[in-house]
């Protein structure tokens, strides 16, 4: 395409935006709709719109109209606001505007199941060339719904062939394998499936290709789609689906079905452990336990056996499964000192809360559980307002694991406790502060009190620059708002 074509086709569809894709939701979002049938609750009209189609005006321009019309469509979808905008297309059928309202209207009468007006209303719509895109992914999804499938398999494959960048490529893609499956074609299906780049990272096209693949007797490829869904993707509805069909392909290829390394198969579990799905984790953990004693590293052993501790804890289990854990790898029993603190602050035992941190930071003070541990700690005090016990510990943090992630909100808590206590080292602290971390969140915080001890000690010009630094760089915060009022003369 040159650069003219390209211009005059962006003018095209710049009105085409404006005028109907404000009433078009992506494709995606229509077939959710569409398989959903859930009852809608009709949007608020907006105040400057008019309320029913008799009190649309037929004075303003027809490029006008037909936006108004489409939102009202989409927002009220009245009887008579469909009447109007049919009477719009066909008033307007030799014109691109009438092709426009004819697509709207076939995509309203597909979502609410009118396949046989639908498939009426984008026949006009095709008319105009800029359309053809989306009224043929339209046309193919309403002879799929009517169970014209071979019609819907032509269409689709001209979709494909036309428009292979087109933003609805995978719900295009997934329609012609589906299409192309229910015509008992499933080395068609298998062909655009494995034609599609994305196809390996998309779990629902994924499954697709593996039930394409075992009607295509490719049962050992077949298996390998299944088990990387089912691996990969655990927390998708897809896993549930591959993981019925899994038994019955290792039945069916005994020695040749593919292997499973153990990584994938605690990264599975691992997976459900970190969405808190508890019940999931803590089967497939039992489950590899007994493989884990036989074959697999200390490690791997030892954290499934700690993941399991923990889950039992979440499940209303006492910290004690923690505490009597015996764990060898020093960076595992530091998770599990630092989980076992964490057990005991849920339960609101300080004492014991604080020996296991105490215990983690000093067998493990180099260890991420142990910086996990003490900032922790410190915010267990922050929270608790009990500030001076938290700077403490923030200032602990700050020396024992300098540069960390947390190092700016640890420093800037310990400046700000000085300053409420009125420490001569405050100053010096809030000044280090913005050297350390410029632009950090609490730049405004530090400028503005910073300029007020200048102004207690009697410093106002040195007050003054403060806030004047304040108020260039920061005009609309409160801090910004505070340095301005300061700055303006006594009356």
């Amino acid at each position: 395409m040159t650069p003219v074509q390209a211009s005059i086709l962006l003018r095209g569809i710049s009105p085409l935006l404006v005028a109907l894709y404000v009433v078009l939701p992506g494709p995606a979002l229509a077939q959710r709709r569409h398989h959903q049938h859930h009852r809608k609750v009709a949007a608020p009209v907006r105040a400057h719109e008019p309320e029913n189609a008799a009190q649309w005006g037929t004075a303003e321009p027809p490029e006008k109209q037909l936006p108004l019309l489409a939102r009202a469509l989409r927002d009220q979808g009245s009887a008579a606001t469909y009447a109007r905008l049919s009477e719009f297309a066909n008033s307007n059928s030799e014109s691109e505007l009438g092709a426009r309202a004819a697509l709207a209207l076939g995509y309203y009468d597909f979502s609410k199941r009118r396949l046989q007006q639908a498939q009426q209303w984008l026949e006009k719509a095709q008319r105009d060339s800029l359309l053809r895109e989306c009224t043929l992914y339209w046309r193919a999804q309403t002879s799929r719904a009517q169970g014209r499938n071979a019609e819907a398999l032509a269409q689709l494959e001209a979709f494909r062939q036309e428009f292979p960048e087109s933003a609805m490529t995978e719900q295009a893609v997934q329609s012609l394998a589906e299409t192309a499956l229910s015509l008992g074609k499933a080395d068609r299906a298998v062909e655009v499936l494995e034609a599609y780049e994305k196809t390996a990272a998309k779990p629902a096209l994924l499954l697709l290709r593996a039930r394409a693949r075992e009607k295509a007797h490719a049962t050992a490829a077949a298996a390998r789609d299944y088990l990387t869904v089912y691996y990969h993707f655990p927390l998708e509805d897809e896993a549930k689906d591959a993981g019925k069909r899994i038994p019955a392909l290792a039945r069916a290829l005994g020695a040749e079905f593919p292997d499973v390394p153990m990584g994938r198969k605690l990264g599975r579990a691992g997976a459900f452990f970190s969405a808190h799905k508890w019940r999931e984790a803590r089967t497939e953990y039992e489950r590899l336990l007994p493989q884990l004693r036989k074959t697999s590293a200390t490690a791997d052993l030892e954290r499934a056996e700690l993941r399991l501790a923990q889950i039992n804890v979440e499940h209303k289990g006492s910290p004690r499964l923690l505490a009597s854990l015996k764990l060898t790898d020093p960076e595992i029993d530091a998770e599990r000192l630092y989980a076992l603190s964490q057990a005991y602050r849920s339960k609101k035992k300080e004492a014991e809360m604080l020996e296991a941190i105490e215990q983690v930071t000093s067998r493990y003070p180099q260890s991420r559980w142990a910086e996990e541990s003490l900032f922790a700690e410190a915010n267990y005090f922050w929270v608790n307002l009990d500030r001076k016990r938290a700077a403490s510990y923030y200032q602990r943090w700050l020396e024992q694991f300098p540069g960390w992630k947390n190092s700016l909100v640890a420093h800037w808590r310990v400046a700000w406790v000085a300053h409420l206590e009125r420490r001569p080292e405050a100053t010096a602290l809030q000044e280090e502060h913005l050297r350390k971390f410029p632009g950090s969140q609490f730049t405004a915080n530090a400028l503005y009190w910073l300029g007020r001890g200048a102004e207690r000690g009697g410093n106002i010009p040195h007050a003054r620059s403060f806030y004047q630094k304040l108020q260039e760089r920061y005009p609309q915060t409160y801090f910004g708002r505070q340095a301005a009022g300061r700055l303006r003369p006594e009356p």
